[in-house]
């Protein structure tokens, strides 16, 4: 399984990592959040520090990405932004709901969390966040 790390300690967080752990595909290593201390425990997941640490434990940690699991789209755009500047090859994963419906011909983009009960309709496109800060970080 990858290793990834969840990135905020919320309620957003505490349904992203339910439905992380239902899907077994990946390995939550840790949580990082600004607001706990190293140390301290989210939802059974260690805090790890804060967006500075992140590219020490990608070696340390073995880490191969993450998710963002802010609720605010301002703040998740900004923090994505400070991930990049920091690791440009961050991998941002996509996680989906086992409950989740999701018609033919669906794009979603990484970084996604697709909730429980949520229907998609077939032809929907969700865009990727790296196709969205491509041009900020230019």
């Amino acid at each position: 399984m990858e290793k990834i790390i969840i990135i905020g300690a919320s309620d957003q967080s505490r349904h992203t990592i339910d439905i992380i752990e239902k899907e077994l595909k990946y390995q939550i290593v840790g949580v990082l959040d600004k607001k706990l201390a190293p140390g301290q425990v989210f939802e059974g997941y260690d805090i790890l520090g804060y967006i500075p640490e992140i590219a020490s434990l990608f070696s340390e940690k073995k880490i191969s990405g993450g998710i963002i699991a802010i609720g605010d789209n301002f703040t998740r755009m900004k923090v994505a932004k400070e991930i990049l500047e920091l690791v440009p090859d961050f991998k941002f994963i996509t996680t989906i709901h086992p409950s989740a419906i999701i018609g033919k011909n669906v794009f979603i983009g990484a970084g996604s969390i697709i909730m429980e009960a949520v229907i998609i309709n077939n032809n929907s496109k969700q865009q990727n966040i790296l196709a969205i800060l491509k041009p900020i970080l230019a």
